[in-house]
């Protein structure tokens, strides 16, 4: 993987130049000799990686042997990096070179020429050629030498015939030895930690004083082990009890004679000629009759009780004294232990904060040169939270002076209140979220990142981005927080061709907002919420917004949020209906909303390949034609809601994917006829339909039209909120399975349901429906605020799951003997409902222990409130 890895940098980095040269032509080269040759030193740089990559794809795996060959790779992908980044930056300088020059462009168009006009001209319309910046050609060069040394030593990666399998080098990783040494100052967070252990060791020492123990300190890798040892190893209260103190690293390699001199040495600080354990054991009890001892066994791995037995008897005869070890192992730990064993937990998110930034920029410190490097800086959430830290703007300002190769960076729920102009340094970022923080104003250096790709961010910090926005011209992503809404969008956004997510669109009328023409360029996004419609000054204006152009758009959602008497743009006179002969702009008069908004939504006509597509607050009477259109063949779900002055459903039925439709609030309708199934002999309405919800339809009376045939697929169908509704199609529902119905109260009758398994019943009834019912086929039943229910719980053979809610007068019987496959019984606010267990039993009440002893011998699980 690794050398695939190194070899899909090298193609994308050789790639991303191929895509630049042609742009600096040849042209002119003789006048810029020197831009002439540092493309030529690109040129070569890009040969030497091609052959690089090359190699890498012919390279497998195992071909990469040693612990020298996996270096070389490890160098090769560094210098591959190196060679991105140098790549980038020039990118960098060219797209600068585009916006600079669409700038000046602009300021010699004169006054009266829009600046629509302007981005609408090329945006390749640069300088012949884009000098390379004297700091690219040296990198490029030292980049182009570390590849030649490295290509000269090539075949070394490859595997010889008379080469046997790999084998493992037990010496190729060597741990780093530790001391007992410590510079206390640059040691941060640990100070509980280290007043814990002292205090253990303390008080152990005053309770056992003629024996010895031993204290485990345990851990992950890295978490400050060795360090919280040499705090208390140094501690002036440790150094005053024990006057005889010893530290030795352990490590892998557990020679228990090896080990014992080395602990002999350290503690008496005497070299160790004995050659025999008990030699060595006789010379540390001379050596340490009556006196106190500390001793550190550092980095500790070896679990195996046989070689831990020596060494612990050989510690235990040298009362009295403390043992502190560290190791990573809880089974270690467990082995030698007399003491409680100490878990070190990781540091805190301020603490290590602190810690980074000490690292990183106070004084020369190596780590900086790696952090120079760094790509992506990422503030890390713990268990769903992060610990808000206080980032203040200086520490910012050091990390984009600093971090000047980072391509990620995300600040998002911290609360920093302003970015720093620094920013700006980032050439090469391409992610950037700032959302959920207190960032409300953007500095003007951030706009000339552009190679940024993704941008989290609030609203309001964009409320004086008007134009300065577009120069983000590689801007793809645009991310805003959560579900905030904004009142309106700078104008700036419509220059960002390549988008690809803007969720929400808030329509506005000022020309420094953005107005719905404004997505004309946009051809790139692929979900969009369009908010405020009824802001919209005219339909030509719609028009221009050219939707039927996206192909990549697939969700659409819609919205005008409410409905009035608008003032548009329009001459006098009424319209035919058809969109292009709505009048131009030079005059306004009064036209009523229903008229101008179904001229909108016509306007607004998405291209076929449109998957979802939802309609909020539309004030139209009807829909336009190309709603239910054959040829929108994609479009699997669509949601109508708030449509209150329509009195046509569109005709729905004939769109060959539609699998999931939701209808609420079209409160002028009354009847669904012929319309909503389409016109067609041949073909049956709603083929593929699987999920049906309607709901809140005051006026809604009837429901005809269809045959035999229609909904084939249809598997779930909620009605509820529709009080004047009588009678449902008699032969539209033989795939049905679950049906919920809710307050539809005259409601009498309910067609033939031979699959049905699910069945919810809410609130008030005809009980003239009840007598439709066919329940010995179903397997869930759930009934909420019924006052009557003509019906026993009676021969419901199948019934898994009965749950019965806020029926406070609802009186009926729950026979189990006739519930043989109940599994869950759950009675809520019911106090009338009464249970028999056999047929020649008495009812009793929910509450009584005769049913909740049932319920446990026969695996039932009751829920009784």
């Amino acid at each position: 993987m690794a050398a695939g890895f190194v070899s899909s940098i090298i193609k994308w980095t050789a790639e991303k130049f191929s895509s630049l040269t042609p742009a600096q032509g040849t042209a002119g080269c003789s006048t810029f000799e020197p831009h002439a040759r540092a493309i030529e030193d690109f040129e070569m740089l890009q040969k030497t990686m091609q052959s690089i990559q090359d190699a890498l794809d012919n390279t497998d795996e195992k071909d990469v042997r040693s612990f020298s060959e996996k270096l070389r790779l490890k160098e090769l992908s560094g210098a591959a990096r190196d060679a991105e980044d140098v790549f980038e930056e020039y990118e960098y300088e060219v797209l600068r070179a585009k916006a600079e020059a669409r700038s000046q462009r602009h300021v010699g168009i004169g006054r009266k020429r829009k600046l629509e006009e302007v981005c609408e001209t090329s945006t390749d319309d640069i300088p012949a050629l884009v000098p390379v910046p004297n700091d690219l050609i040296i990198r490029m060069k030292e980049i182009k030498k570390k590849f030649d040394a490295i290509t000269k030593e090539w075949d070394a990666l490859r595997l010889r015939e008379t080469d046997g399998p790999r084998r493992r080098n037990d010496h190729a990783w060597t741990p780093k030895p530790t001391s007992s040494l410590v510079h206390e100052p640059s040691v941060h967070g640990r100070e509980d930690d280290k007043e814990n252990i002292i205090q253990m060791l303390l008080e152990d020492d005053e309770n056992s004083r003629n024996s010895v123990s031993v204290l485990p300190i345990v851990g992950m890798g890295g978490i400050g082990k060795t360090t919280l040892a040499q705090l208390v190893y140094n501690d002036p209260r440790v150094c005053h009890r024990f006057r005889q103190k010893g530290w030795v690293c352990v490590s892998e390699n557990f020679d228990v004679l090896e080990l014992t001199r080395k602990i002999f040495t350290s503690i008496t600080k005497r070299s160790c000629s004995y050659a025999e354990l008990n030699e060595i054991t006789d010379a540390f009890r001379e050596e340490l009759m009556g006196k106190r001892f500390l001793l550190v066994l550092d980095d500790v791995w070896n679990d195996n009780p046989d070689l831990w037995t020596p060494l612990r008897d050989l510690l235990f005869a040298l009362e009295p004294g403390k043992v502190i070890v560290t190791t990573r192992n809880e089974s270690t730990a467990t082995i030698m232990q007399t003491m409680p064993l100490y878990r070190l937990d990781r540091l805190g998110f301020d603490d290590c904060w602190f810690i980074f930034v000490q690292q990183a920029f106070e004084g020369v410190n190596p780590i900086l040169q790696k952090l120079k490097a760094l790509r992506t800086f990422v503030f890390i959430i713990r268990d769903g939270i992060l610990i808000h830290p206080e980032v203040r703007v200086d520490v910012l300002n050091d990390l984009f002076r600093n971090l000047k190769r980072l391509r990620a960076l995300d600040l998002r729920w911290t609360r920093i209140g302003a970015l720093p102009e620094s920013i700006g340094n980032l050439k090469l970022l391409r992610y950037l979220d700032i959302g959920h923080t207190e960032v409300k104003r953007l500095p003007e250096s951030i706009f000339g990142l552009y190679n940024l790709q993704a941008l989290g961010i609030k609203y309001d910090a964009l409320a004086e981005s008007s134009e300065a926005i577009k120069e983000l011209v590689n801007l793809r992503h645009l991310l805003f927080d959560g579900n905030e809404y904004a009142n309106y969008l700078p104008s700036g956004i419509r220059h960002l061709t390549n988008l690809q997510t803007l969720m929400t669109i808030p329509i506005g009328r000022d020309p420094r907002h953005f107005r719905i023409q404004n997505l004309k360029n946009l051809s790139h996004l692929k979900e969009v919420r369009i908010l405020n419609l009824k802001d919209i000054d005219s339909v030509e204006d719609a028009q221009e917004a050219n939707l039927k152009s996206k192909k990549d758009l697939t969700i659409l959602r819609l919205s005008w949020k409410c409905s009035y008497i608008l003032y548009c743009n329009t001459s006098r006179g009424q319209s035919s209906g058809d969109p292009s002969k709505i009048p131009s702009k030079a005059t306004r008069s009064l036209v009523p909303v229903e008229w101008f908004e179904e001229r909108i939504l016509a306007s607004l006509e998405p291209h076929t390949n449109i998957g979802e597509l939802m309609i909020y607050y539309y004030g139209g009477i009807r829909f336009p034609l190309w709603f239910g259109d054959v040829s929108f063949s994609k479009l699997v779900k669509m949601t109508l809601m708030n449509c209150q002055k329509c009195i046509l459903l569109p005709s729905l039925g004939q769109l060959p994917s539609l699998r999931y439709l939701d209808m609420s609030y079209i409160e002028s309708l009354q009847h669904i006829g012929w319309e909503f199934y389409g016109c067609s002999s041949e073909v049956k309405g709603f083929r593929s339909l699987e999920t049906l919800l309607i709901s809140w339809m005051d006026n809604w009376v009837d429901w005809g039209g269809g045959e035999c045939g229609d909904f084939p697929r249809l598997q779930q169908l909620n009605i509820a909120e529709c009080p004047r509704i009588q009678r449902l199609p008699q032969h539209l529902y033989s795939s049905l399975t679950r049906l919920v119905l809710c307050n539809c109260e005259k409601l009498d009758e309910l067609p033939l349901l031979p699959s049905l398994t699910h069945l919810t019943l809410r609130g008030k009834f005809d009980e003239k429906i009840f007598s439709s019912l066919h329940l010995h086929l179903l397997r869930f039943l759930e009934i909420t605020g019924l006052k009557t229910l003509p019906v026993e719980f009676r021969k419901m053979y199948s019934l898994q799951k009965l749950c019965i809610s806020q029926c406070y007068e609802l009186e009926t019987v729950v026979s189990f003997f006739e519930l043989p496959s109940l599994e869950e019984l759950s009675v809520w606010s019911s106090p009338q409902v009464l249970f028999r267990l056999h047929l020649s039993e008495d009812v009793i009440t929910g509450n009584c222990p005769l049913l909740q002893e049932w319920c446990r011998r026969h695996d039932i699980d009751l829920t009784y409130s």
